[in-house]
């Protein structure tokens, strides 16, 4: 239901979503680990900037869409990212991966926020998903999602021979048990 009222604000049917803080029930969602193939489909796709932008941020930081839609300028000092996950409130600094490094500083400097609509606005992070799922259908890629750049991280770190803590201290995760969950294809 709430995605539906999601569907009918985005449309103009309603102002606001009156479901949109109510909490989800807690039923385990499956997301799927992006292989280094999807992610060379994707960035083939010719995906929009802010898209790429957004993936960007995904896969070489490891955090959720919201966070990577509220990533700012003024928190990137080149070497790498301060940030509060939005949902844990975890305080994480983040280094910065040379391909993600040399991504952003070819993006134009004239905006607060890394990922912006063509109007400059932010992005509503249920709105961005629904984008981003249209780019990943036309890329081939229909059951990939967003959350599973976060696993494809933290795989890749712990590929990169990071333990546990090292993951922790950069996807903001709390519990050894959870990141096993997320590097469970390294």
């Amino acid at each position: 239901v709430r995605r539906l009222l999601s569907f009918a604000v985005e449309r103009g049917y309603l102002d606001a979503n009156p479901l949109l803080r109510v909490k989800m029930l807690n039923v385990p969602v499956s997301h799927v680990t992006w292989s280094q193939d999807d992610c060379d489909r994707f960035e083939a796709s010719n995906p929009p900037e802010p898209l790429l932008t957004a993936y960007m941020l995904g896969r070489y930081t490891g955090q959720r869409r919201g966070d990577v839609l509220r990533m700012s300028r003024s928190r990137y000092d080149g070497l790498g990212f301060e940030l509060v996950q939005g949902k844990t409130g975890e305080a994480l600094w983040i280094p910065t991966h040379s391909r993600l490094k040399a991504y952003l500083d070819a993006l134009p400097a004239d905006r607060l926020l890394w990922v912006v609509m063509a109007s400059g606005a932010p992005w509503r992070p249920d709105s961005f998903g629904h984008v981003f799922a249209r780019q990943t259908s036309a890329a081939g890629l229909s059951d990939r999602s967003f959350h599973g750049l976060r696993h494809r991280a933290a795989t890749e770190l712990a590929d990169a021979g990071c333990d546990d803590r090292d993951i922790m201290a950069i996807t903001g995760h709390r519990t050894a048990s959870m990141v096993k969950r997320y590097t469970a294809k390294a």
